[in-house]
């Protein structure tokens, strides 16, 4: 896969270091395009055996393309995976929650796992950092509001 417009440099687009928490279809391919982009990228997921297997360069899922990009940036020193939150909140300056939001059974978006991750990083984060939240719903997916994750010791 071809890279797309030009690679970052400082005066336009200084690499950043980041976090993506969660390695399912968003979170995966969010990271191995951040790295692509040439950001220094540490993803994280609490499934061990998804964590090894993008660490050993064995994409675990199906993305047309996507294991050789994960196998170009984990040689290249630009990719790295790991579970422990610790380890996150000390790489990154900007994290990307991009863990699952299933649907109940009434149509709702359930943010359980959103919770639970912003939950786990911030009492770890030693500054106040920001970072978009990823979801991935299905269509007609009724709204629902997250709670604000726990307060950091910085912010």
């Amino acid at each position: 896969m071809p890279s797309h417009g030009r690679e970052p440099d400082d005066e336009t687009c200084p690499a950043m270091r980041v976090t993506v928490l969660g390695i399912g279809h968003v979170g995966l391919v969010h990271a191995v395009c951040m790295a692509e982009f040439g950001h220094s990228v540490l993803a994280l997921d609490v499934d061990t055996s998804k964590v090894a297997s993008a660490g050993n360069g064995r994409a675990p899922l199906y993305e047309p393309r996507l294991e050789p990009l994960l196998r170009k940036h984990l040689a290249a020193g630009r990719l790295r995976f790991t579970a422990d939150y610790r380890a996150a909140a000390r790489f990154g300056k900007l994290h990307f929650l991009c863990v699952g939001t299933p649907l109940s059974a009434n149509g709702h978006v359930d943010l359980g796992q959103v919770r639970a991750a912003a939950d786990a990083l911030a009492p770890h984060l030693t500054e106040s950092r920001c970072g978009p939240v990823y979801r991935a719903t299905g269509h007609g997916a009724r709204g629902s509001r997250a709670d604000p994750p726990a307060r950091t010791r910085g912010g």
